[in-house]
């Protein structure tokens, strides 16, 4: 997916992926080429996504692939849960901002 994905592009992949899996088998290749027509960087990830899924379990986890796709707390992307306990629940991120990536 894209290095540095905006919160607002990881809605988009989302909504499309919903949108694909949630449809009948036979119409998905179909949606899948209409996408690629508009945007086809957004169709790679969906398409990526849809694969992921089709695979199996996502990395080793057991989370969908819609729970996969990070999410930001301030200039944190969350990457993924390492762990959780009894005050609260820990996770790997990247610290992304305009011209710094830590």
């Amino acid at each position: 997916m894209n290095s540095s994905p905006t919160p607002e592009r990881w809605a988009r992949v989302q909504e499309r992926f919903h949108q694909i899996r949630e449809a009948a088998a036979p119409l998905r290749a179909d949606l899948l080429s209409r996408l690629e027509a508009e945007d086809a960087a957004l169709a790679a990830d969906v398409r990526s996504l849809l694969e992921a899924e089709a695979s199996g379990p996502l990395g080793g986890t057991d989370k969908s692939p819609s729970e996969l796709v990070a999410e930001y707390v301030g200039p944190y992307r969350l990457i993924r849960r390492l762990g959780e306990g009894g005050m609260g629940t820990v996770y790997l991120a990247e610290r992304e901002q305009a011209g710094f990536s830590q």
